[in-house]
Parts: structure tokens; sequence; C-alpha cells
């Protein structure tokens, strides 16, 4: 299985990297770019990656805030470990949601962690992230018009963007809210069951236990409704995650010598920052679309270019690494108690998630 994964993994890159190579070969000045790297601050760079460090804290910090007002008790440095193994699988299986999805699943695993509850605390904390990626859109879009004359293009570019950036989280969010859509999801996932299963899942015990983790669930959602106040803390450490996320770029322009005006790098980070959970794929075009857009925003192109190639590796690299290292000790080399059986090997359903198809023998 590792030695899958790692083929997949160095696909993936290859392609990404490709594009951006090429990119610089046809699109820019690839001895400029060079020049203006030799004279980049070491020291002021390095504070970026400190900077992408503790939003992964905050940002953990959140969604444990979350867990504990859903009534679930786990301790931090669960909650951190397994955010480092949801950055890992976003790098591997890119969608968005699929590493929040696979690090509730782990965290549900453990003793006296209910599953319910756990799904829960991933879509509140995922209205959050979109609650400061629009404000911040909105911010740098309301600056830039007070600041620049943009032309028409340009506003439906970023407006496009905000919709698509938006539209799968307000939609998951009307799904988790509606108590009529509940009871659809309830009937979807018992058919299901049966589907997968070859079983009939139409019993009274199932029912009944499926209708209390639906109903547990859509209590947790309401709570936002309900008792927002609770809420109020998590949404300033998500807040705070978000600020080391936009430090981070300051620092790698000022590593460069070059001040930026914040509007650009909030708008360039609010539509950039959703390419970092779609897998290797598109580490290459990572770069490409943040320099784009920041020429697009009046920067220079050459500026742009260098700091969106330093930029990757600290947002991006640099977290796909330390990620890695973690979901090794914690997925493949056992680590964690709850995941083990009683003979201290991996669960069969935990072991076999990363497991890639075999590719057919010839006859």
């Amino acid at each position: 299985m590792r030695e899958k994964l790692k083929k997949y993994v160095s696909v993936s890159f290859l392609i990404g990297f490709s594009a951006f190579v090429l990119y610089l070969l046809f699109f820019s000045n690839i001895g400029s770019i060079v020049n203006v790297l030799g004279k980049t601050s070491v020291a002021v760079y390095a504070l970026a990656f400190v900077c992408v460090f503790c939003g992964v804290v905050f940002d953990a910090l959140t969604w444990h805030q979350i867990l504990g007002r859903l009534s679930v008790k786990t301790t931090f440095r669960s909650v951190f470990t397994l955010s480092w193994v949801g950055i890992f699988v976003d790098a591997i299986v890119p969608s968005g949601w699929s590493g929040d999805v696979f690090k509730a699943y782990l965290l549900s695993k453990e003793p006296g962690v209910e599953g319910s509850k756990t799904a829960a605390s991933i879509v509140i904390k995922k209205v959050f992230e979109l609650l400061m990626t629009l404000g911040a859109l909105f911010f740098g879009l309301a600056l830039l018009i007070l600041n620049y004359s943009l032309d028409n293009e340009t506003f439906i570019v970023i407006g496009v963007l905000i919709v698509l950036i938006s539209l799968p989280s307000v939609l998951i969010l009307y799904l988790s809210i509606s108590s009529r859509t509940s009871h659809v999801v309830f009937r979807f996932v018992r058919r299901l069951s049966t589907l997968v299963s070859g079983k009939n899942s139409d019993t009274p015990e199932f029912e009944n236990k499926l209708k209390k983790s639906i109903s547990e669930f859509h209590d947790g959602i309401m709570m936002l409704k309900t008792n927002p106040k609770k809420m109020f803390q998590p949404l300033i450490f998500q807040a705070i995650s978000w600020i080391f996320s936009i430090l981070t770029l300051f620092l790698i322009f000022a590593s460069i010598g070059y001040i930026i005006s914040p509007d650009k790098i909030v708008i360039t980070n609010s539509i950039t920052s959703s390419f970092q959970t779609q897998g290797f794929a598109l580490a290459g075009f990572l770069p490409i679309t943040s320099s784009l857009l920041y020429h697009m925003l009046g920067t220079a192109s050459l500026v742009s270019v260098t700091s969106s190639l330093l930029a990757s590796f600290p947002t991006f690299w640099f977290r796909v690494i330390v990620s890695f290292v973690i979901f090794q000790v914690i997925v493949f080399d056992r680590a964690v108690p709850f995941l083990k059986s009683e003979t201290g090997k991996m669960k069969p359903e935990i072991n076999g998630l990363f497991d890639f198809p075999e590719k057919p023998k010839s006859i």
C-alpha cells in the first residue's frame, strides 16, 4: 500500500510541477527570477514557515473548541495530530472535504466520541472558514474599489470565483440545517446500507440508531442558530488562523524587499487557498494562479511570479511534508491506540482505506 501511495503522489506531483515549469519557461524571465531569489532575506522568509505552523495550531484549536461545545471530550493533542493527517489526505484526495471527513472518521473511533457530533463539528468549522473567506473577499473588494479602478472583467472573474468557492459549503450547510433533508438523508443511508451489505437494514434497531445519529448531528448544527454565543471563541481562533495565513504572504513579499497592499493579498489568498486542498496535481497550478491574480491586481509580473514561487514552499510543500510524516506515524505505523484492534494491528476498516485497486493481470 505504501508503494502504491508513493507512486500516486509522485505522478500527481510531476503533473503539477511540469505545468509550473512550462509556465516559467514560456511566460516569465527565469534569469530575472533567479536574480530576485538570490536577494531573498532568509530570516524573514523563515518567519513565513513559523506563521504557517501557527495557523495550523489555531485551526486545530478551532476544531477542538467546537468539539467541546458539542460535548465531545477529546484532547487537543489528538485534534492537532489529526488536523495534520487531514492536511495530507487533502493533498492526495482532492475535494476540499476529504481531509476533514477522514480526520473526523478517525476521531469517531476514539472511545466515547460520537460520530454524529464529530461530523457536525466539521460542518460548523466549514461554516467558519466560509465566513472568513467571504468576509475577506468582500473586504478586499471594498479596498480595491476605493483605491483602484479595475475593469469589469476583473470584477466578473472575482465574482464568479466567489460563487464557486462558497457554493459547496452553502449547499452542505442547507442540507445539514433542514430537518426535512435530514429525513431524506436517513432514507438514503438506509438504502445505501442495504445495497452495500446485502442485508436488510430496515430493522427497528438500525432505524433507531440512525435516527438518533441524525438527530444529534442536526442538534449540533442548530447550535449555530440557537446558541451562537457558545461559538464565539472558536470563531475567534479561526480568525487568528486566517490572520496568520495573510501574515505569511506579507512576510514572503517582505523577504524579497517588496511591500504589497493588504487588499491584493486578501483577495489572492482567499481565492487560491482552495487550491491547497485540491491535491498534488494542482500544486503546480497554485503559483501560476496566484501570480496571475497578483498581476491582474496591478503587481509587477516579476514580483508576482517570484513571490508565488516562494509562497508555494511554506503554504503547500512544508504543510505536506510535515503532514506526511505525521500521517506515516498515525496511520501506517499505528501509533494511535484507538485505531488498533485487540491484537495490536490496525483495524481492518482503517488499514484498507488507502488501498489502490490492483491492475488486472494480462491473460
